[in-house]
This record gives C-alpha cells, structure tokens and sequence, in this order.
C-alpha cells in the first residue's frame, strides 16, 4: 500500500436537483425516466431519452446539463458546452455550476472549475458538498489556506462527514500544522474505522512528530484491519526502530518476530532494539559477570538470537560481548573425541553466519587464536584422508567458520571439491555461504565490462581500499512497493513537476555502487528502468552480480571502472544517482562535472555529500587515529573501535552508537578511509551554480526533520532554500549527520 494521503475527491453532484424547473408533463416523465436510468449506468437509453426530449424542446436546460454529464462520462466532447447552455437559460441553478465545475476539474482545467464551483457557493454557500469540493480544488491549485477556510465550513456545515476532517487533515499536514492535522485525522479514523489509510497516514504524522508510542498505536489498528499490508508493517518497523526500552517487553518481541517476517522490511533496522530486547530478556549485563554459563546458554537458545545473527549484523556492544563469551565457549569447549550437541550445532552455524557477516570483526584472545591453528591443521589432515566428510571434520568446520571464512583455509579447495549433497545440512549452508559464493565471486570479477585502466591516484588508493574490505556487505534486500521513479519523486517532492521523459524507457547510471545494494532496490521497485552500475572495486562489483543473479535482476549492468573515465562509456542517462562517492575524490567538482555532463538536458541527479558540520566526531577520531600512529589494517580497526566501544576514548563517546562500527569494511570506511573531504551547505551551493543544476530537495533521514525545518521557515514552502537550511543545520548540527541527500536537476 502506498501513501494515499494526498489524494483528494470532489463529491458529485450530477443528480443533484433532477429537473431546474417547471416542465410539461410527458417531457418531465420522459426526463425522469433517463435520469433513473443514467443513475444506473443504462447511458445508452439515457442518451437517446435526452435527445428526444430536446427534439421535442430544443434548449431544455435539465437535459442539456444532463446529456453534458453523459457525453463527459463517456469521454466524448462537448459535454462542458452543454452544461454552459443550460446555464445561460438557468443561470441561478447552482446544481448547474456544480456539474460543470466537475466536468472542468476532470478535464484538468482547475482554474475554470474554481470558478464554477465558487458560483455555485454564491448561490447556496450553505450546501456543505459544495464548500468541500471547492476546497479539494483549491488544494490542487496550491492555495491550502483558502482550502482550509473550505474544509472547515463543510464540516461546520454538515457534521460527521469523514471527507471532510480527513482532507482538512491533508491541509493542515502540508502547512506543518501537525498537532492539528493529527486531531483531524484521529476524527476521520472515528469517524470510517474500518478505513485503513486514516490510521495508516495518522501513523506517519505522529512520527513526524516525534510520538512514536502513537504512531506504533496508529499502525497496530491499521494492521488488525489489514494484517497483510506490508508497506504498514514496514512503517511500524521504522517506528519500533526508535523506541529505547528500559526493560523486556513480550508484545515488542512478537512484533519484532512479525516484522522480521516481512519481506518489505529491511531486518537490519531492527537489529539493535532486538539485541537490546535480548539482554533485557536474559538479564546479560548482570549475569554475564555473576552467572555466565546459565546466561549464555538460554542466550544462545533463542530462536529470535538465531535470526539476527543469521540475517544481520549485531550493532550492539552488550550483545556484541555476549556473542564473544559465546563463541570462546563453544571453540574452547570442544574435545575431538566428544560430537558437538545437537543443540548446539544451531547456535554455532548462527555465529558462524554472524562471522561473516559482520567480516569477522570480534576480538579473539591469544588461546582462541591457539586453538583455531591447531583446528585447522587437523581440519587440513582430515579432508586429505577421508573422501567424503566425516562427522569429526563437518565438527571442525562447523567452530572454525565462527572465526574465519572456510575460503580462506588453506584446504579451501579440497573443500570445494566435495559434492554439496555430501555435506549435513548445517554445515552446507555455512559451507555455501563461507566458501562457494566467495568462490564465485572470485571468477566473475576478471569478467566484468571495464572502462579500462584507473589513471588517477586517489581514485586508485580509495579502489585498494574497497578491493580489500568489499563496501557495504549487505546481507538482505526488503522488497520496496512497485512505483515509477516519477511518481516516487512527485511523492517527495510536491513541488516539483518531473520531466515527461520518466514516463518512459528510463535509462540510469548508478556512479559508485559498491555492492550493488542501491541499484538492486531501484530496479526492484521501479518498471521500465535500465540501469548502469559503475564501482572502482572489481570485488565489490563482482559480489553484486552475484546478488543479482540470485534476485533474478536483468536490468542492471555492472562496469568496472572510475567515474573519471565516464566519457568513455559514451552514453548519456536520464538520471544519475552518486550517493557517498565525490567526497572521496581529490577534486570533487571535478567527478561532479563529468556525472553532469553524462546527463540529457532536464535531467535528474542524486548526490550525496559529508556534511562538515556533522561529520565533527568523524575527524576528530581521524585526528585520533593519525596521532596514534593507526593504519588501516585489521589489527588496529579492531583495536581502535574496542577502544571507541569501550569507552577509552572518551573525547569520541559519541561514536559508540554508530551502527557502522559493527563491520570491518564499515569501520574501515568511517574512521580509516584513503581519502575523504567535506562539504558545506554554502558550498553545496556554489557547486550548484557551477554546474548549471537546479536544487530540488533533501531526502532526510528522519521524518521529524521536515516539522521542525517548517516550523522554524514557514516561508520556504518546498523547502529548497539551502541558506535557511544552513541556519538550520547550525541549529541541528546532527541533522544530516549520514550525509547531505539530495536531488538536483540539469538545465
């Protein structure tokens, strides 16, 4: 289900009034006769009816208004002259006026139908649908203060009407006027409780501001009604993301588990409210130093632990902790002459899946590390003896995927040699994740078209980075609701009217696609779309063909190479979409100019740019880094963010909650990158004016941000006035803390 809560309808008023005047007898009959039949959708007999009647009294004004409405009905011409005629003979009938402001309105003239419809409010300023219809028009022509004045004297007029409240709803919510607009919309959904799209929308504007136990409330009645709408299950989920519970709370678990169900929900959103619900649950924190046996054992039984680890990466330290203790346990507790538990088994294929999820980011001690040499020389000597896997090596295997990537063994070919059907089936799947794909990976990547040879030195370090630590290794993929790219604009941005060149065959680049996530997404949610996908990393590409193959994605096509060098792809694009990618260029506008001059005249770009403002623990850390003498290999990433983690760096506290600290290739990214700059709103906008591109408007991470940015500039009504929003970030300096998201347009 998309966001329905801009779409706004006149109410009709084409039987209203059946016949203006007095009429001799049989033409009145005859008249009626039609009209119960048009009612009724007989427009064919009522057609001929109203033609005979004006055969018999040429310029009858009800069957002129009458076979107007028809004719409009049935998509013929002339149906708005007739209603005019009818008109000129009975100018004070204000059904007339009604129905040609309809007939108007749906012809897309707006301007004239106001018109229509305020004369017929002259005439009956007490006719409630009249008022209500009059303000859907100026709604749609851009006057919501006039709408409003409408929608109120509608509601004043005739109570009780759900019509009414919900589009004042809609007023009062695109002025910023949001207490407002929630008191509107929770009387449209007392009002028709059964209609799903006034709990789901009073769901979205709670969240706008800031109530998220609300809105969770809204999207639970929403759900009893419609239990299989994804996209509300996929607002809830948003929502429970924001919630910071003290304490274990059984009905949150069960709508985590729902959620987690959910192919439109993305399960890494989740994946910090579900660690923290765990160690509520089992009370780690205190057990884990009092009793933690007992702890990690009911810990690492729960199927919801099970999910997380197998689905996402743990972005939280507590869990993260627990998950360390767990994992030593389970290596250190193993003796070749004894099977792993059954039970167990379970658990340890989680961690094992964690591990390489996360890309193997938790600390080991010294005896671990012992431990995992010496399972893995045995691991080496036993697949040389036996040619199928015995229980002893399926158990080897099994402990030592917690710590390393089976591909990354020395007996990994030996390994790929065994026929899948020989393996048991926990250790294939760790086997198939840990060591085939990988594989696979490996021989598609010298396959991959190329731009040929990355010429530029920063471009070439910033691709070592990423051919070492592929950028970001995403793990699942929520399935977004069918929408044309022009639609999903237009719902973003009303104010801006997309380019008539996205209603068709849309061609796009996607510059600096890492790992194929965001150009998967797009062609997943949007039709007829062919997309370009260009990254510096061969690995990382080559990891994204691989997902696309599995999704079955067609139009995506993945090239090798530097943006730099997009001149010789020799193809220009209606959209191009750079997020994260410039500011890791030595000259940015430079790599901007080239992705403009790749675009046809009018057409579209998203950029992302690190905000100077917000990026200040970043550097700081950087600073940190440097003066410590770091570099970015796994030894010191690990120590560096154990020291973030545990709060030995007390001047960057304010990092521990960064979710990108939870993988190596991220941590790499955020605090060890080859290269990185920053931007600020001013320059944003000189480069802007450089390049010839128009500013459209900022996607923003949270939706509480738009409120808060109207309330303070109620004057910039599309908000795209980038000096007020410098103010603003000055005032909200973690505002855009990812990043500056916005979209743009080319002369």
């Amino acid at each position: 289900m998309g966001d329905n809560s801009n779409t706004t309808h006149c109410k009709s008023a084409e039987q209203a009034g059946a016949t203006g005047g007095a009429a001799p007898v049989a033409t009145a009959q005859m008249l009626n006769r039609a009209i119960a039949m048009h009612q009724h959708g007989q427009l064919g007999e009522a057609k001929g009816i109203y033609e005979q009647v004006l055969a018999r009294q040429p310029g009858h004004p009800d069957a002129l208004q009458f076979l107007g409405i028809l004719l409009h009905q049935e998509g013929q011409p002339g149906g708005a002259e007739l209603i005019r005629q009818a008109i000129a003979s009975k100018p004070d009938i204000a059904s007339y006026h009604n129905n040609l402001a309809k007939v108007l309105e749906e012809a897309g003239d707006l301007v004239a139908a106001a018109r229509s419809y305020r004369e017929a409010l002259r005439l009956e300023p007490k006719d409630a649908d009249g008022q209500y219809n009059m303000g859907v028009i100026l709604q749609k022509l851009g006057r919501p203060a006039e709408a409003e004045v409408c929608f109120r004297n509608a509601a004043r007029l005739k109570p009780g009407e759900f019509d009414y409240h919900y589009n004042l709803a809609i007023v009062l919510r695109d002025c910023g006027r949001l207490e407002e607009a929630v008191r509107e919309y929770a009387e449209a959904a007392r009002l028709r409780p059964e209609f799903v799209e006034a709990h789901e929308v009073l769901g979205r504007v709670h969240m706008m501001l800031g109530n998220v136990e609300a809105a969770i409330s809204a999207y639970h009645r929403a759900l009893e009604l419609k239990p299989d709408a994804n996209e509300i299950r996929r607002l809830l989920a948003s929502a429970l993301r924001q919630l910071a519970p003290a304490g274990y709370q059984p009905e949150l678990e069960e709508d985590l588990k729902a959620c987690m169900d959910v192919a439109a929900v993305d399960p890494q959103f989740l994946a910090r409210l579900i660690a923290r619900q765990l160690i509520h649950k089992y009370r780690i924190n205190d057990r884990l130093d009092t009793d933690p046996a007992a702890a990690l054992a009911q810990l690492g039984a729960d199927p919801l632990l099970h999910t997380l680890l197998r689905r996402c990466v743990n972005v939280d330290a507590g869990l993260e902790r627990a998950l360390t203790a767990l994992r030593r346990d389970h290596l250190l507790a193993y003796r070749e002459t004894e099977a792993i538990p059954p039970a167990e088994i379970a658990q340890i294929v989680a961690l094992g899946l964690q591990g390489l999820n996360n890309e193997y980011v938790l600390n080991e001690s010294t005896d671990e590390t012992a431990t995992i040499e010496t399972l893995t020389t045995c691991c080496g000597a036993l697949i040389e003896q036996d040619s199928k896997p015995s229980p002893a090596l399926e158990a080897l295997l099994l402990l030592l995927a917690m710590y390393r990537p089976l591909y990354a063994l020395a007996c990994a070919p030996a390994l790929g040699a065994v026929a899948p059907a020989a393996w048991s089936e926990p250790v294939g799947a760790l086997v198939a994740r840990t060591l085939k794909e990988p594989r696979e990976e490996e021989a598609i990547a010298p396959t991959l078209a190329a731009l040929g040879a990355v010429e530029d030195a920063t471009s070439r370090a910033v691709r070592a980075q990423y051919e070492e630590h592929p950028y970001p290794r995403w793990v699942s993929l929520p399935h977004m609701e069918q929408i044309d790219l022009a639609e999903r604009l237009q719902r973003a941005f009303p104010h801006f009217r997309p380019p008539a060149f996205l209603n068709g065959p849309t061609r796009m680049l996607v510059a600096g696609c890492g790992t194929g996530r965001e150009p998967l997404s797009i062609a997943l949610a949007c039709a007829d779309i062919e997309i370009v996908a260009l990254d510096l990393s061969r690995r990382s590409l080559a990891y994204a063909v691989r997902r696309a193959r599995e999704l079955g994605v067609e139009n995506v096509r993945f090239v090798h190479g530097d943006l730099l060098a997009l001149t010789r792809l020799g193809e220009r694009f209606h959209v191009i979409q750079c997020a994260g990618v410039l500011h890791h260029m030595a000259e940015p506008l430079r790599g901007w100019r080239v992705l403009t001059e790749q675009l046809v005249p009018g057409g579209l770009m998203k950029i992302g740019l690190y905000s100077e403002r917000a990026r200040q623990a970043v550097v700081a850390a950087q600073e940190r880094i440097r003066q410590q003498g770091l570099t970015p290999v796994t030894r010191d990433i690990k120590a560096f963010r154990t020291r973030i983690l545990h709060g030995q760096e007390p001047t960057l506290t304010e990092l521990a909650e960064s979710e990108d600290l939870y993988t190596l290739s991220e941590c790499r990214d955020l605090l060890f990158h080859a290269h990185e700059c920053r931007f600020t709103l001013p320059q944003v906008r000189q480069a802007l004016d450089t390049l010839g591109l128009s500013f459209i408007g900022f996607e923003l991470p949270l939706p509480q941000i738009a409120p808060r940015y109207r309330a303070m500039y109620p004057e910039d009504a599309p908000m795209t006035d980038l000096t007020s929003w410098e103010h603003f970030e000055n005032d909200n300096p973690h505002a855009f803390e990812g990043m500056y998201v916005f979209w743009c347009q080319k002369a």
